[in-house]
């Protein structure tokens, strides 16, 4: 018929090559659903197709993608080709559309009927071990295919294990779409991702961008950060700078931190993996005021330190650890009411979304131990932090008691102010309070 297909160009391998196995996966509005939609209602036009539409389970058709492909019919304008029913689609060249869920009968009924040139398993998260096992070799008709779409779930799925976290078999086509990948992504989309973008960092990584779920109960930040833009205001909010020295694969990281009230902002990252010393300054200064207040940084590389304090950043201070260090860190940066983050801190939104606790395999139950994974921005943020981790003053060089004109521990220039007041406001600082006076 000549009909004229549209879809994202990243999908263009799967809907245009033929493999056996076939898998788009990624989160909402990539387009995935609409493009395997409209492949296959153009295909059953051109040729005899008897095409399943599958899931898991399916208890009325409600459940299918009845509806999507009826849509996708009626927008390409050729609904007199088809015969279309509340449970099943047909069409004048003998193709047909039959939607049903994944019991045993009904696999077991596959084996003893035609089998179908092309089965699409939507939600293709939610298959079992069980059922995987015995849909693929019932599935055995001349050059049949079997398609998968799905956002990732927890990653215990057949298919997520077959196709995305190892080797994919051979005669595989896989392809992650996002919402970034689909130049159809509508506005009313956008600001629904925008808004849990905002306000649910965790909840929007699995919906939009396709993350598997976490244990949620065992991240160590749920519920205490959010991605939003901000202007620091420089005259009231106080200034962080905390860098954790890379090596080996492991990336150096510096991040610019302000204070304010009862939150802290993450303004500024650096993530790099292999970044050499000689490089470090001229990094390091892409960041704005890198140079200007104290830096405080991991104390494993002394020699580092020293070439940055030679090289422009005569403030950049070894950090003070302490038996505890790490979880003192870690629940000073809990104790804050939130954290925000810039949207630019890519890494950052990603450690804090995936630093966990660790779980007891027998068990399940949660234990009171950090796993050492996604932590390196959580250490130079933990590390930037330092002067209000309580009870733990530093031993950087930095004098305990500043003068007017001089910096605080913050690294702030100091404004003229009563001496009391000054005395007070360092007290609360060490003490891990966070309200200051003027």
């Amino acid at each position: 018929m000549g009909i004229p297909l549209q879809f994202p160009p990243k999908a263009a391998p799967i809907l245009e090559q033929s493999a056996r196995y076939k898998v788009l996966w990624g989160g909402r509005g990539s387009g995935k659903t609409e493009s395997v939609a409209r492949t296959l209602v153009v295909r059953s036009t051109e040729r005899k197709l008897r095409i399943l539409c599958a899931r898991e389970t399916q208890i009325s058709i409600k459940e299918s993608v009845h509806s999507v492909i009826k849509r996708v019919i009626y927008d390409l304008g050729i609904e007199q080709y088809f015969h279309i029913t509340d449970r099943a689609i047909s069409n004048v060249t003998g193709s047909e559309f039959i939607f049903s869920g994944l019991s045993d009968e009904v696999i077991d009924g596959i084996k003893s009927m035609d089998s179908p040139d092309i089965v699409w398993c939507e939600e293709a998260s939610s298959l079992t071990w069980g059922v995987w096992d015995k849909l693929d070799p019932s599935i055995r008709a001349s050059k049949s295919e079997i398609w998968f779409t799905l956002n990732r779930e927890q990653d215990l799925d057949p298919i997520s294990q077959t196709f995305i976290l190892n080797d994919p078999p051979p005669n595989s086509i896989v392809i992650e779409m996002e919402y970034w990948d689909n130049p159809f992504f509508p506005d009313v989309l956008r600001d629904q991702m925008e808004r849990m973008k905002a306000t649910d960092y965790e909840k929007y990584l699995h919906v939009w961008e396709g993350r598997p779920v976490t244990h949620s109960q065992s991240s160590v930040f749920k519920g205490k950060f959010i991605s939003k833009t901000f202007q620091p205001d420089e005259d009231l909010w106080s200034p962080l700078l905390g860098c954790d020295l890379g090596f080996a694969n492991d990336p150096t990281v510096l991040i610019k931190a302000w204070v304010f009230e009862d939150r802290l902002y993450v303004e500024y990252e650096i993530w790099q993996v292999g970044l050499e010393i000689e490089l470090m300054p001229d990094v390091f200064s892409l960041v704005p005021g890198a140079k200007d207040y104290i830096m405080y940084t991991d104390c494993a590389r002394p020699e580092t330190i020293s070439h940055m304090r030679r090289n422009g950043y005569p403030r950049c201070v070894p950090v003070p650890k302490w038996s505890g260090s790490i979880l003192d860190g870690v629940e000073r940066l809990r104790a804050f009411n939130k954290i925000i983050v810039h949207p630019r801190c890519e890494h950052m939104l990603f450690d804090l979304s995936n630093y966990s606790y660790k779980i007891d395999k027998v068990t399940g139950n949660i234990l009171p131990h950090i796993v050492d994974r996604y932590s390196d921005c959580i250490d130079a943020l933990r590390y930037a932090i330092t002067p209000v981790i309580k009870g733990h003053k530093l031993k950087s060089g930095v004098p305990d008691r500043v003068e007017d004109g001089g910096l605080d521990l913050l690294g702030n220039p100091i404004r003229r102010m009563p001496d009391q007041i000054a005395r007070q406001n360092m007290a609360a600082m060490i003490a891990g309070g966070n309200s200051w006076m003027y």
